[in-house]
C-alpha cells in the first residue's frame, strides 16, 4: 500500500467549502487524509477565488430614465444583475429620484390686454410660456386667451346753455 498525493485546481466566486474548512482567498491548500489501508493521502488545492461585484450609484432626473433596457419613471431604488468576466455575480443599485416636468392649461378673459410674465398680448390666442421647476426640469403654461377691446364712440353735440349726460351736467364747450 501507498501514501496518495494529489494536486487539484478549482476556481470559486467568493469562497470554496472543500471538506470542513472555507476558503475566501486565492492559494495553495493542503489536506491530509487516511486512506481505507490506513496510509496517507495528501491532496493540494490549487484554488483561485474571484470575487462578485456590487456597486451604488444616484442619479436624478427629469420624468424618466433608460437604464439597460428598462424604463425607469418612479423614484425608487433599482438592481440590475450581471456576471462578471470570470463569471461571478454583480450587482448594481440605483437609487433613482425622479422629478416631473410640468404642463399647465388655463383659460383666461381679459379687457384690452394682458401681460403675463415679460409679455404683453393684446389679441385672443393660445400662448405657451416654458419655465423651469425648481428641480431643473421643464415646465410649461398654456394660456387660452381671449381678449375684449374696449368701445369707445366720439359724439359731438351742439346745444343750447346746458347738456346733461349720463349723470353730469355740462355748461361749458369741451
Amino acid at each position: 500500500h501507498h501514501s496518495v498525493a494529489q494536486e487539484r485546481s478549482a476556481t470559486a466566486c467568493d469562497s470554496l467549502r472543500w471538506n470542513d474548512s472555507l476558503y475566501t482567498i486565492s492559494g495553495r491548500y493542503v489536506q491530509h487524509f487516511q486512506t481505507i489501508h490506513g496510509c496517507d493521502s495528501t491532496v493540494t488545492l490549487h484554488l483561485t477565488v474571484h470575487q462578485s461585484m456590487a456597486q451604488e450609484r444616484s442619479s436624478t432626473v427629469c420624468d424618466s430614465l433608460r437604464w439597460y433596457d428598462s424604463l425607469y419613471t418612479v423614484t425608487g431604488d433599482y438592481t440590475q444583475h450581471f456576471h462578471t468576466v470570470n463569471g461571478c455575480d454583480s450587482a448594481i443599485t440605483l437609487h433613482l429620484t425622479v422629478h416631473q416636468s410640468v404642463v399647465q392649461e388655463r383659460s383666461d378673459t381679459v379687457c384690452d390686454s394682458l401681460r403675463w410674465n415679460d409679455s404683453l398680448y393684446t389679441v385672443s390666442g393660445i400662448y405657451k410660456q416654458h419655465f423651469h421647476t425648481v428641480n431643473g426640469c421643464d415646465s410649461t403654461v398654456t394660456i387660452d386667451l381671449t381678449v375684449h377691446h374696449s368701445a369707445s364712440t366720439a359724439l359731438t353735440s351742439t346745444v343750447c346753455d346746458s347738456l346733461r349726460w349720463n349723470d353730469s351736467l355740462y355748461t361749458l364747450s369741451g
